[in-house]
């Protein structure tokens, strides 16, 4: 799969308006553990906080691959594929940001577990959300 591909692919495998977060999660986890073409290394981020970027305040809850694209050792460019759910803001979680890469751990297992314990993810799983958007952007 090429870079161009993965919005495509990541949309056929979710369905915005049934899937839990569980499922998506699941989802999104397979996704990153596929080679793309291209792409220099896995590059991944999760990151949750209530703000007011669709005009209304939501609590922004996000999985995000990060694509660094080479041909021939030629810098090409750098994009994201979001997949970020959105839910009515959480008081719980009100002052709460979270910002996770992957590259600060061993392996993406282990960044996955680290994610999965998270307080704030527990809360969220079992939930379905609002709005799910999958997008990707260059950078």
């Amino acid at each position: 799969m090429r870079i161009q591909e993965v919005e495509g692919y990541l949309k056929g495998k979710i369905n915005v308006d049934t899937d839990s977060v569980a499922s998506i999660w699941t989802t999104f986890k397979e996704f990153c553990e596929k080679d793309i073409v291209g792409e220099d290394e896995k590059e991944i981020l999760f990151e949750c906080g209530t703000y007011d970027f669709t005009g209304k305040e939501m609590f922004h809850f996000s999985f995000v691959r990060q694509f660094t694209e080479y041909e021939d050792d030629e810098y090409l460019g750098m994009s994201q594929l979001h997949c970020e759910l959105l839910f009515t803001p959480f008081d719980e979680f009100k002052k709460l940001q979270v910002t996770e890469w992957s590259m600060g751990f061993e392996s993406l297992d282990e960044f996955f577990r680290h994610i999965e314990n998270l307080k704030v993810f527990k809360n969220v799983v079992n939930l379905k959300p609002k709005t799910v958007q999958i997008y990707q952007e260059e950078c």
